[in-house]
């Protein structure tokens, strides 16, 4: 026969004592897993409501008369008038009998509560009491989410504290604006911070002209893919092997004006600068009154207007058109004699040449320069100009001269 525990001990010296047997009974009262060795049942025993735990070994080894069973102080709210414990859910006291599950939770409460009370299916209720997956009622649940919250409100009111720190509040002032002369000169002396970012996306980037718009009131889902189908049959026409899929986007420069006299140019986006220049290599052989022209920063597109304002000039005083010859987007070559070089946007003519007038006859070199419009009537750049002024680079970059 088992020997009978000492009630006045702790309660798992009382468990230790006692055989693997009379474990089991015990377990077996409290709806515990009897399986494992002798040690597990203990830590099992262990996790059990104390109260609970010792009704059921004072009901297998009735203890000494002096002896009472006192319910252990945190072991949930005791509603029943006498020392069982009770569900906090259902009120009603655990009766210990076999078949009874129950669980109790971990966390600040350490109350007991029905398996159906804690919301446990028998598949769930058997994972957790297999495991050391702590369980917490919704009571407890609730009040650890609370807590987070005024945690998190907390910091983010010393977090909003510190911002208003750190900027002040501007006190009401009349503002200072400065004159527009000190504007200009400051525009004139600092470079714009897109021109250097927007030059290697301009690589990608072809400019036609002369392509015909939608009428005023379309779409513009309808106007885009109107451009798009006459870029593709322009850029079919080159048979230069660029496809539409290498197309990848477009838009029109400038802003629509009923009275322009000529459509606005469009500016092409393509996928390849391998792209760029197979059409640039083809576009002499477009047919007017369309243009191609490559995509230049704003002091380039000002070199390019001074050298075919110099180009036209030549070719009205008389000069043969094959003569001309422009190149490094800067120089003017007449019968492969420097003609003169554009800086910024002034032309200075080469001090070899002397005498500005040419024998009007003389075509032994043809042109051979990419940059010379094959359709001078319809390039928009070959209009006459008589001042180039730079562009500022605070201004609004545009690919038209009108």
């Amino acid at each position: 026969m088992a020997s009978r525990p000492d009630h006045t001990g702790s309660m798992v010296e009382n468990l230790t004592k006692l055989k693997l047997t009379d474990l089991k009974q015990v377990a077996k009262r409290l709806s515990v897993d009897t399986k494992g060795s002798k040690t597990e049942l203990v830590l099992r025993l262990e996790r059990c409501d104390q109260a609970a735990l010792s009704q059921a070994m004072s009901s297998l080894f009735p203890p000494a008369p002096k002896a009472a069973t006192i319910p252990p102080t945190g072991a949930g709210p005791q509603r029943s008038t006498n020392s069982i414990p009770a569900c906090p859910v259902c009120d009603k006291p655990f009766t210990h009998k076999s078949g009874e599950e129950s669980i109790q939770c971990e966390g600040a409460c350490k109350a007991w509560l029905h398996r159906c009370c804690a919301g446990l299916t028998k598949s769930e209720f058997g994972l957790l009491s297999q495991s050391s997956v702590p369980f917490f009622c919704v009571r407890c649940r609730l009040k650890s989410a609370e807590d987070q919250i005024l945690t998190l409100q907390s910091q983010v009111t010393t977090l909003t504290n510190r911002l208003d720190a750190l900027n002040p509040p501007v006190q009401n002032s009349s503002p200072v604006f400065p004159s527009p002369d000190s504007n200009r000169v400051s525009h004139s002396s600092i470079p714009h911070p897109s021109q250097d970012s927007s030059t290697s996306k301009r690589k990608f980037n072809v400019v036609l002209y002369g392509i015909s718009e939608c009428p005023e009131g379309m779409p513009r889902h309808q106007r885009i893919l109107n451009d798009l189908e006459k870029i593709q049959t322009i850029i079919s026409s080159l048979d230069c092997a660029v496809n539409s899929h290498s197309i990848r986007d477009c838009l029109r420069l400038g802003k629509y004006s009923v009275s322009r006299p000529k459509p606005r140019p469009l500016l092409v986006h393509l996928n390849r600068v391998s792209d760029v220049q197979a059409i640039l290599s083809k576009r002499s052989s477009v047919p007017p009154p369309h243009v191609i022209r490559p995509d230049l920063p704003p002091s380039l597109r000002t070199q390019e207007r001074v050298l075919l304002h110099e180009r036209k000039s030549l070719i009205e005083s008389g000069v043969s058109r094959q003569s001309i010859k422009i190149k490094d987007s800067s120089k003017i070559y007449v019968d492969n004699t420097l003609w003169g070089s554009v800086s910024g946007s002034e032309f200075t003519r080469s001090s070899v040449n002397g005498d500005t007038s040419l024998d009007p006859g003389d075509e032994s070199s043809p042109d051979l320069s990419a940059d010379n419009d094959p359709h001078p009537g319809n390039n928009p750049n070959s209009l006459p100009v008589i001042t180039v002024s730079p562009r500022s680079p605070g201004s609004p970059a545009s690919h038209s001269d009108d």
